[in-house]
């Protein structure tokens, strides 16, 4: 079966759960402070208003996230190759543009957005990265920024410790899918020609107990006020070198210079 197909089939069987579960309220708190952070080092394109892609876009849940840290006029597209999630995206945002399309045949008009965000996608269709990163690369205007949250892994342990549970857990799919080491993932985006400008590392262990409810419930445990105490601590120390070589995932902004 082609790889995007088989993918597409696993996420549609997943996707009630998926979208069900991410309404935790300690997976809220957690989401809310690592786009704080980041937000306060992105260099948003300075233009009246901006053109704005969510591509892979689940729930299309950028755009609120982009609505509660910017002040900037958008118009906002997204898209998913999932039929459930673009009909959880219009049911939660009717007001914004979704479709259906797959990410390696969408090429738009070169220049055509300021911002292109792709959350937790890149490690579903890394065998297509390359074409994805060269259109993205196209679609993006003049200084426009590409920002990109996703699983990493950067020691031995933690790649083997992944490996393992993309195996074991049903939730995933190892035929199709596979993390990046940020190294990997930052030198693959700046072939491209996009540089990285800013860049964090939330995936300790907050993220492991309450970013993915949905694939780990077991570990979704303990009250509100703990998770916000661990939080705090950790965003403390999200931008360093020693979070990175410990972080299950990476959000990056990338910026196409010219």
């Amino acid at each position: 079966m082609n790889d995007l197909i088989q993918q597409r089939e696993h996420f549609e069987k997943i996707a009630d759960t998926y979208f069900q579960l991410r309404n935790d309220a300690k997976h809220l708190f957690l989401k809310k402070q690592i786009w704080e952070k980041f937000f306060s080092n992105v260099p948003i394109p300075e233009h009246d208003r901006l053109h704005v892609l969510e591509a892979m876009c689940g729930y299309a849940e950028f755009y609120e996230i982009l609505r509660d840290h910017s002040n900037k006029e958008f118009l906002f597209d997204a898209f998913d190759f999932s039929e459930k999630m673009v009909t959880f995206a219009k049911e939660r945002n009717p007001h914004i543009n979704i479709w259906i399309q797959d990410i390696t045949k969408f090429v738009p008009s070169a220049g055509t957005y300021d911002i292109i965000c792709i959350i937790g996608g890149l490690h579903h269709v890394y065998r297509h990265i390359d074409t994805i990163l060269k259109n993205i690369n196209m679609s993006l205007s003049k200084n426009g920024i590409f920002i990109n949250l996703e699983p990493t892994h950067n020691n031995l342990l933690f790649t083997m410790i992944r490996k393992i549970i993309y195996r074991k857990n049903s939730f995933f799919d190892a035929d199709t899918e596979r993390g990046f080491s940020t190294i990997e993932l930052n030198t693959k985006v700046q072939y491209y020609g996009l540089n990285l400008v800013h860049q964090i590392y939330p995936g300790l262990l907050a993220y492991v107990l309450w970013y993915n409810p949905d694939a780990f419930p077991i570990l979704n445990k303990g009250s509100l006020s703990f998770a916000k105490k661990l939080i705090c601590a950790e965003s403390k120390i999200w931008n360093t070198k020693f979070a990175r070589f410990l972080s299950f995932a990476t959000l990056s902004c990338y910026r196409k210079e010219s």
